[in-house]
């Protein structure tokens, strides 16, 4: 093993924990997951967290309505026929329409939460926030998983965070395009085949994510290596931003004339390590992997950071005043957010979210599910009793009457609360939309009527009434 790389004097795996870093077995104790950490760390009793959880819920329901809305309107203006709008974008019927063979929309629940079964789920990482914090919260224990078991024999993890320049003027696609092909030459050659010998290199868990700030749209990678132990961060640093400074020279992404100020920012930033990685580093790292159950704790967390915008908090300013975060991480006010929308979910459309190097889950004994298949099991399995047991379902109507007052998430949480008043909650909700339902059975006869003699889409966001929560 080259020199330059290696550590002196580390006899096994297990020197090379700092003292803030846990051991495999306090990993594995700890269970790093986000609820457990936030409860025991910030002092938050578990009434508190549930109260979170709904109020991220009700979030992520507001901006998947949100994405919805851009996306209509772009249909609209594309004259995109009704049949038609799932090739824009699935999206669009996510949480909203019901899944074949189903004519009622049913609400299920486990011992924490509320959740609706029969409607069609798009399993969208990139334009859904309800299928993103899903997905993400299954994710994030897989890679706590692999982290653990990677300790557990003996390697250690690293962090590399691989960037580059940009700027308002580059397109998004063009930027993703030239990054796949910056990556792909890092990967490429005698000297990186050396390279991965040297620090026996087993694989890596590489994450896409994109911010949009000042400079316009920023894709970056956020790498995790499991690798020897016996390791030093220069030699790596070193190897790593010369060579990935050439590759990005060499797909077009920095000029290969710089002055100097900048090409001592490209060797500051355009890598960073972190040795001795925690699932927990690496996770709070990826904005991705945090929009989930935690993510109001994970964003109050990052406050004054100039980290930029997720793209799910674009979705926050489709209707309204730009936000205070729009403000804060200097994004022109005047820029039309659903247009910078569009351009995000077009470019992203097919991407994957997480890769994983050939064979390293089965290296590290970890079971990766699809994101279909989690999204196709969203029902947690315990051991403890059920919130409620009362058959509760919408009939089609109904569920229509729900969804364009947008109440989805408003029904999960008074559902959840209920406690043994569920009885009489369920019935109350029905009487408290019965009025509407008739009003929409009305409207609807009259756009079937209109959609048949017209069938290019008509306005579909109109609201029976103005929701009174």
């Amino acid at each position: 093993m080259d020199k330059n790389l290696v550590k002196k004097d580390v006899k096994t795996s297990l020197g090379i924990y700092a003292k803030s870093s846990p051991t495999c077995g306090e990993d594995e104790k700890a269970k790093n997951s986000t609820n457990t950490k936030v409860t025991k760390d910030k002092g938050i009793s578990k009434t508190e967290l549930k109260l979170i959880n709904q109020k991220n819920r009700f979030k992520r329901y507001q901006l998947l309505r949100n994405a919805r809305r851009i996306f209509l309107d772009y249909a609209k203006e594309n004259k995109v026929k009704t049949c038609d709008l799932h090739k824009v974008s699935r999206t669009i019927n996510c949480k909203y329409a019901l899944s074949a063979g189903y004519e009622n929309v049913e609400v299920h629940c486990d011992s924490k939460t509320a959740y609706y079964v029969g409607l069609q789920t798009c399993g969208s990482v990139w334009t859904c926030p309800i299928c993103a914090a899903r997905v993400a919260e299954v994710r994030r224990k897989e890679i706590e998983r692999a982290v653990g078991n990677g300790y557990g024999m003996g390697y250690q993890s690293i962090m590399v965070t691989l960037t580059f320049p940009h700027s308002k003027k580059m397109p998004l696609k063009e930027l993703l395009q030239k990054q796949s092909l910056a990556l792909s030459y890092l990967r490429k050659g005698n000297s990186w085949d050396c390279f991965k010998k040297n620090i026996d290199f087993q694989g890596l868990i590489r994450a896409l994510e994109l911010t949009y700030g000042a400079n316009g749209w920023h894709p970056h990678t956020h790498e995790l290596w499991f690798v020897s132990p016996r390791l030093k961060e220069e030699g790596i640093k070193t190897f790593l931003t010369n060579r990935w400074i050439n590759c990005l020279e060499k797909a077009g992404l920095v000029s290969k004339i710089r002055d100097k100020k900048t090409n001592e920012a490209l060797n500051k930033r355009a890598v960073d390590i972190k040795m001795n990685c925690k699932s927990s580093d690496y996770l709070s790292k990826n904005d991705n992997l945090n929009w989930g159950v935690d993510r109001e704790i994970a964003k109050s967390a990052n406050k004054g950071k100039s980290k930029g915008l997720h793209p799910f908090e674009l979705l926050e300013d489709v209707v309204g005043n730009a936000s205070q975060s729009l403000v804060q991480y200097a994004v022109d006010i005047e820029e039309n957010y659903s247009q910078l929308f569009i351009e995000y979910a077009e470019a992203m459309k097919g991407k994957s979210q997480l890769f994983w190097s050939k064979d390293l889950k089965e290296k590290l004994k970890v079971d990766v599910l699809t994101d279909e298949e989690i999204l196709e099991n969203e029902e947690n399995l315990e051991e403890e009793g059920k919130l409620f047991d009362r058959e509760i379902y919408f009939k089609e109507e109904e569920w229509e009457v729900i969804a364009k007052r947008e109440m989805r998430a408003y029904v999960l949480t008074l559902l959840e609360n209920s406690g043994e008043n569920i009885e009489k909650e369920y019935e109350n909700l029905l009487n408290e939309i019965a009025v509407d339902v008739e009003v929409f059975k009305v409207i609807q006869e009259a756009k079937i009527k209109s959609q048949k003699a017209n069938p290019v889409l008509e306005e579909d966001l109109v609201l029976i009434d103005e929701c009174p929560f």
